[in-house]
């Protein structure tokens, strides 16, 4: 008995972490669209809109867990599933404008990753799997997965690697410190994005097979969405002690003899 009430406890967790995600992405989104709005702006635009469908997606999954609810699960994981997707795909468009504006790779590749998810959620749809928890049974459950975990591991790519180039100018001057640890952020955020995504493998062929979902996964799904929080709160709100170690940090490193 104490450890069923133990388990329930840690999945009650799970729940109301998720839940908060949700919350969170939302309210980030919102400042982010106030700002395109009065500068016209893409990339605020396009990371705007990525945040609050991350948000949307969270509560649409949890939204069927609240008492009375239980009968939109089918419904409500649908749209939860269509803004993951969305999601991932205006990170994608983002990282290629950001980073990658002036290659045809890059307009390749973000293309490349908006078709993946939409062939795999309209052909999973085809095949009667409206929530996308059969990887067993419908490969194309695959390609959805693939479309949406590539732009996770892009935009972490492209923000370590800008962070290298970044920090060596900070260290003479020539680039903002904060500006070169924004960079590692978002390459930390791209690992968390793409952990959430490997978790999802072994978490919907458990549920596939046994109907159910463990709370190992839960919680590996929960670390996973926390330092995605986190490394966005301190992308967009570092508070006063961080910015300071990050400035002395880079005025501490030794300095190469060049800076490119």
């Amino acid at each position: 008995m104490q450890r069923f009430a133990e388990t329930e406890t840690m999945e009650d967790s799970a729940y109301l972490a998720q839940l908060l995600t949700g919350v969170f992405y939302t309210a980030a989104a919102l400042p982010l669209l106030r700002l395109a709005a009065r500068t016209g702006q893409h990339p605020e635009r396009l990371l705007g809109w990525v945040f609050l469908l991350l948000g949307l997606s969270y509560l649409f999954y949890q939204t069927p867990f609240l008492p009375g609810m239980a009968s939109l699960m089918t419904p409500l994981s649908f749209l939860g599933r269509v803004a993951t997707g969305a999601a991932m795909a205006a990170l994608a468009f983002f990282t290629r404008l950001v980073f990658r504006s002036q290659t045809r790779w890059g307009r390749t590749l973000a293309y490349g990753s908006a078709a993946l998810i939409v062939l795999g959620i309209c052909a999973s749809v085809a095949r009667g799997d409206w929530e996308g928890l059969t990887p067993l049974a419908n490969p194309f459950f695959w390609l959805e997965w693939a479309g949406e975990i590539a732009p996770a591991l892009w935009v972490s790519v492209e923000g370590f690697r800008q962070h290298r180039s970044a920090t060596k100018r900070a260290r003479f001057g020539l680039a903002d410190p904060i500006v070169a640890n924004r960079f590692f952020i978002w390459g930390v955020f791209g690992i968390a994005q793409a952990g959430t995504m490997l978790v999802l493998i072994p978490m919907n062929i458990e549920y596939e097979l046994h109907g159910t979902f463990s709370t190992w996964a839960d919680s590996a799904m929960s670390a996973c969405e926390t330092l995605s929080i986190a490394m966005v709160w301190l992308a967009f709100f570092p508070p006063a002690m961080y910015r300071r170690w990050v400035e002395q940090s880079v005025r501490a490193a030794p300095q190469e003899a060049n800076p490119s």
